[in-house]
């Protein structure tokens, strides 16, 4: 029973990202793998976001969408993907859904009701 409610608990606790060492994150931002230009980046915190504009030595100048110029070092940011969506999927209406204010996430039933104004 003690193994089933330390399985719960591990199973509970949110997974952290695996993050590379300072050395290894280093190499990979000189060789061009990561950070590049136009990139969508956040610091790890999630205080600021935005789009990598210039690449320092060891840090990114990016802009936000406010159009704030900021300075992330290479070792606080971490890139964020892009979601694509495909206009008529349910991925695509949930987040319609969550960008207005007040409207609630549900999902319809795909039954229509015409009324005939024919009698």
């Amino acid at each position: 029973m003690k193994q089933f409610s330390q399985f719960l608990s591990e199973a509970a606790t949110p997974k952290k990202e695996a993050r590379l060492s300072e050395k290894d994150l280093r190499e990979m931002y000189l060789l061009g793998k990561i950070f590049l230009e136009g990139t969508l980046v956040e610091k790890i915190d999630g205080s600021q976001s935005g789009k990598i504009v210039r690449r320092g030595a060891n840090h990114l100048i990016c802009v936000d969408e406010n159009k704030k110029i900021f300075r992330l070092w290479i070792t606080d940011a971490k890139e964020v993907k892009e979601e694509v969506y495909e206009i008529g999927t349910c991925k695509y209406r949930k987040h319609a859904q969550q960008m207005v204010p007040g409207q609630p996430v549900k999902k319809f039933s795909g039954k229509i009701k015409i009324k005939s104004s024919y009698k």
